[in-house]
């Protein structure tokens, strides 16, 4: 009975050391798609300030290429100037010109504090990136609603969105 319980803790322990190997793993791929600038935020949910929850399937995105941010994400809320091309998303933007800067969390993860200086409607957006990928984006607008939005962060490979 004794050799039974110990071979299970043995595998147990095993099984354990195997999981935060690969998670330390997958938490390196992340930081390095973080610190080279190059990645892709796709939106899986939003959450507009008032409102439910809507799950996405339409390709909404956040990437980020280098010195480029191509913003292509939905929004639901109330606007408080009136928007002067009704057909214009306001929240769908490439912008050359932003601040980038990057936390560490302290229960691991980063946070990414992303300012762009040649839009009118974004103030700023945080993105919050965990060490599997899963990630959160809040926005702040000078003239929208604040919004969030959930999904996963991924190497943005040969994909052209």
């Amino acid at each position: 009975m004794k050799t039974i319980k110990s071979i299970a803790l043995i595998v147990l322990l095993l099984g354990s050391t195997n999981i935060s190997f690969s998670q330390t793993a997958q938490g390196n791929e992340t930081k390095a798609l973080i610190d080279s600038r190059h990645f892709i935020f796709e939106v899986q949910s939003t959450s507009p300030q008032t409102g439910i929850t809507k799950q996405e399937s339409y390709g909404f995105f956040l990437r980020i290429s280098g010195d480029t941010l191509y913003s292509y994400l939905p929004f639901y809320g109330r606007a408080t100037t009136p928007v002067m091309n009704p057909g214009e998303r306001p929240l769908n933007f490439t912008s050359v010109k932003f601040l980038y800067e990057v936390k560490e969390r302290k229960k691991g993860g980063w946070d990414i504090l992303i300012k762009p200086t040649d839009q009118k409607n974004v103030r700023e957006m945080t993105l919050t990136i965990f060490e599997n990928g899963n990630s959160s984006l809040y926005v702040i607008s000078n003239n929208l609603d604040p919004i969030s939005y959930n999904g996963i962060v991924t190497d943005q490979g040969s994909e052209a969105k």
